[in-house]
């Protein structure tokens, strides 16, 4: 994670800077929120995976996909509480807004993550045949949806049986729920990609962080020595 320190003028404290992966420190606290039910070890790492798949697909911006690419290894750090953690793995969840809430608070805490906690704040918003551009007087992020349509994708999928004889339902589901739950559009570019058994595969592939890491294209950032105490104090509010 970390590759190199950097100094601006001298040795000082405060002009230190160390430079992080950003898909080393995500797919680290990504692991750490996993590891909190068994049920859903990996669910960050599918989700990410399938939304960034959509979002290339639709040819979202670099920046967008990247940003796409973090909100989904964090998109459920609001369901700290593990009664709350569980309902996740229901394709209807309950009150889901209030962890996408929380989420979004958490990630506000720490710069470096601000640029996607919008992302993570509405990805519970359904689409309501275009009702959800908007949601709590604001507008919801295009990249939102991209996450709830990938985070129900991911829910669908019974690990314990064959993906590939799953796929078809998965998809016939989905599309049920087009226009009424996720845009028409993203459904479509699903359809697309999910037509590759590689798709699938990918999605279940016990090195699935592997596969995270071919397809990103995050880059390095720069912390200070109050920005690595400020990680450090996020992940205390993850392990505690």
């Amino acid at each position: 994670m970390l590759n190199e320190m950097k100094t601006n003028g001298g040795f000082s404290k405060d002009n230190t800077c160390v430079s992080v992966s950003l898909f080393d420190m995500l797919s680290s606290l990504s692991t750490a929120l996993d590891l909190i039910d068994f049920e859903l070890i990996d669910h960050h790492n599918r989700v990410c995976y399938i939304a960034t798949k959509l979002a290339a697909h639709l040819r979202f911006s670099t920046e967008e996909i990247n940003e796409i690419f973090m909100a989904g290894l964090m998109h459920d750090i609001g369901a700290i509480v593990f009664s709350d953690r569980l309902g996740l793995k229901n394709f209807e969840v309950k009150k889901a807004h209030l962890h996408g809430e929380l989420g979004a608070l958490l990630l506000a805490r720490f710069e470096p993550f601000q640029k996607f906690a919008s992302l993570v704040r509405f990805h519970h918003v359904h689409w309501k045949n275009g009702e959800g551009k908007n949601a709590l007087g604001e507008k919801v992020p295009y990249g939102s949806h991209i996450l709830h349509l990938a985070d129900r994708i991911a829910v669908l999928v019974d690990r314990r049986q064959p993906v590939l004889s799953q796929a078809s339902s998965i998809i016939k589901k989905i599309r049920k729920n087009s226009g009424a739950l996720f845009v028409p559009a993203f459904v479509d570019a699903f359809h697309e990609v999910s037509q590759q058994d590689a798709f699938w595969l990918d999605l279940m592939n016990p090195s699935i962080e592997r596969v995270l890491q071919k397809i990103s294209s995050l880059p390095n950032t720069s912390l200070t020595i109050k920005g690595l105490t400020n990680l450090s104090h996020f992940f205390a509010l993850i392990i505690d």
